[in-house]
This record gives structure tokens, C-alpha cells and sequence, in this order.
């Protein structure tokens, strides 16, 4: 009969203790309660932070927050259209092998 008091017990302070409303093993700090942090995660660590080097999806979101690329699509617009971002204006085009093209 001690036995099973013994377990009853010991099973309500498992119950117990698994009642908290905080996480037992949190890796972040407790004194930031109250800020907006947005905690995220990735699956390996990213190997370059050069847009031109980078090719995997962890990388871009780091790169996504550092550098704002020069020029953008117009999604809304069908065909999708280049425009200006961060450039003051879209580069001329100029066609070096045009009168080729147009000979022909």
C-alpha cells in the first residue's frame, strides 16, 4: 500500500511540475518579456553573405535583410517588368551587334 502512495505521489509531482507556463529548457533570456523579438531558425549554417556567391535559401534570408538589390520585378504587371529599386533609373540599352540583326 506504500508503494502505490509512494507512486501516486510521485506521479502528481510529475503532473505537477509540467504545469508552467514557461518552457523548462528556453535558450533565450527571460528579461525580454515584453519586446517584439522574432526568434527564427535555420537548417545550416549560411557559407557565404556575397549576393553574387550565394545560392541556398538559409543564405538569402540573411542576405534579404542586408543588401537592397538595385533593381526589382513588378509582379503585378504581366509580362514582369524591371524597375528601379535602389538605381535612380533603368540603364539604356544599347544593342553593340544590332545592325547585324537588322541586315538579316
Amino acid at each position: 500500500m506504500l508503494k502505490f502512495f509512494n507512486f501516486i505521489y510521485l506521479l502528481l509531482v510529475i503532473i505537477i511540475t509540467g504545469c508552467s507556463d514557461q518552457p523548462l529548457n528556453s535558450p533565450y533570456s527571460n528579461n525580454k518579456d515584453g519586446d517584439k523579438i522574432f526568434y527564427s531558425s535555420f537548417q545550416e549554417r549560411p557559407k557565404h553573405l556575397d549576393p553574387a556567391r550565394s545560392y541556398s535559401s538559409n543564405e538569402y534570408a540573411f542576405i534579404a535583410q542586408i543588401y537592397e538589390p538595385l533593381y526589382q520585378y513588378h509582379y503585378l504587371k504581366k509580362p514582369y517588368e524591371l524597375i528601379p529599386l535602389v538605381a535612380k533609373e533603368m540603364p539604356k540599352v544599347e544593342y553593340l551587334d544590332f545592325k547585324h540583326f537588322k541586315q538579316s
